[in-house]
C-alpha cells in the first residue's frame, strides 16, 4: 500500500541534507516532494528568518540543491499561510484544490493535500501548523516496505517527525542545542560513516585468436617388399650341352616393394568456447572520518559528573 512519509524542517541546510539523503538511499526524485514558503509579493523563496530578505533566482541558482528545483515551480496562495510554492507528488494535491488560476487560493489548504496524500488528519494539519512559521516539508510517496526507511532518513537529516502515538521527535541539527524538557540543554555529536558505492568498470578485456605453430610428427607405418633368395642344390644329371653354352646362362627376377606416400587434411580436434561469469569477491576500503567529541571547560568550583552512553 502506498504511503507518505513527511519531515518538516527549520532550516534550507537541513531540508537539502535529507532531500540528497533521500536520493542517496535510493528514493526516486519523482517521488519527493518539497514544500516551501514563497516571497511576499516579490519572486522566489522567502527567508528562512536568518537572512532577512527573499531569494531570487540568481542566489537559488547558486546556491543549488532544492531551491534551484523551487524557483521554478509555480506560486499558489495558501488562505491562513500565504504564497506557497512545491513539488513533487504532493504539487498534484494541492494544484488540485486550486481556483481562479494558477496562482488562486488553495481551497484545501496544505492539510487537505497531506490527507489526500495518504497522511494522518492529525498528522496533516500538524505539519500545516509547522509550515506556517516558515521552513520547510518534504514528503516521500513510498510503500510500507521502505516507508520506516524514509522517515529514519528524513530524520537522521534533522528533520522533525510527528509519530503515530502523536509525539514529535524533533532533531535540531543545525542550530546544535535546543531546549529539552526537564529544563536540560542538550547538544548533538556528529560523526561520519562511510557509504561504499559500486559501478561497474571496464578492468580489461581477453581477446581469443588462433595461431598457426610448426612441429615436426612421425608415424610409423609397417611396408612390405620382395627380397632374391638364390637357392643351391646338388644334383647329378648330364649336361646337355658343352660348358659355356645354352640359353639359360642368366635369370632375372623383377623385385617389388611398398613405398609409403605422405599425405596432410585438416581435422577438428577441439573447440575453444570463450564467455563470462561473475565471480563476487570481497575489497577492502578504508577512509580518515571525523566525529565530534565534548568537552567540558569549568571555572570556580565546578563539580561534576558524566553518563556516557553510545549507541
Amino acid at each position: 500500500m502506498a504511503r507518505t512519509a513527511v519531515g518538516y524542517f527549520h532550516d534550507r541546510q537541513s531540508a537539502d541534507r535529507a532531500y540528497e539523503d533521500l536520493v542517496r538511499e535510493g528514493f526516486s526524485k519523482d517521488d519527493i516532494g518539497i514544500l516551501g514558503r514563497g516571497a511576499e509579493g516579490k519572486s522566489g523563496l522567502a527567508d528562512d528568518g536568518h537572512e532577512g530578505h527573499h531569494v531570487t533566482a540568481g542566489e537559488g541558482a547558486a546556491a543549488g540543491g532544492i531551491f534551484g528545483l523551487l524557483l521554478g515551480a509555480a506560486a499558489m496562495l495558501i488562505p491562513g499561510i500565504g504564497p506557497i510554492v512545491a513539488i513533487g507528488p504532493i504539487t498534484a494535491a494541492l494544484t488540485g484544490a486550486v481556483t481562479g488560476g494558477v496562482t488562486g487560493a488553495v481551497v484545501g489548504g496544505i492539510a487537505g493535500a497531506l490527507i489526500h496524500a495518504g497522511v494522518p488528519e492529525e498528522d496533516a494539519r500538524y505539519y500545516e501548523d509547522r509550515l506556517k512559521s516558515g521552513g520547510y516539508l518534504l514528503t516521500v510517496h513510498t510503500d510500507d516496505a521502505r516507508y520506516e526507511r524514509a522517515r529514519a532518513t528524513l530524520q537522521r537529516s534533522g528533520a522533525e517527525l510527528r509519530s503515530e502515538s502523536g509525539q514529535v521527535d524533533e532533531h535540531a541539527a543545525v542550530s546544535g542545542t535546543r531546549e529539552a524538557t526537564e529544563g536540560r540543554r542538550t547538544m548533538e555529536l556528529r560523526e561520519e560513516e562511510l557509504r561504499a558505492q559500486k559501478q561497474s568498470v571496464e578492468a580489461g578485456a581477453a581477446n581469443v585468436r588462433k595461431d598457426v605453430v610448426t612441429e615436426r610428427e612421425s608415424v610409423d607405418v609397417p611396408v612390405k617388399r620382395e627380397e632374391v633368395v638364390v637357392e643351391r642344390h646338388a644334383v647329378d644329371r648330364p649336361a646337355t650341352g658343352p660348358i659355356g653354352t645354352g640359353s639359360r646362362d642368366e635369370v632375372r627376377v623383377p623385385v617389388r616393394e611398398e613405398q609409403v606416400q605422405v599425405e596432410k587434411r585438416p581435422v577438428v580436434t577441439e573447440e575453444v568456447r570463450v564467455g563470462k561469469q561473475v565471480v563476487e569477491d570481497t575489497e577492502h576500503v578504508s577512509e580518515t572520518v571525523r566525529r565530534e567529541v565534548p568537552r567540558v571547560t569549568s571555572s570556580g568550583d565546578v563539580r561534576r559528573s558524566e553518563d556516557t552512553r553510545r549507541p
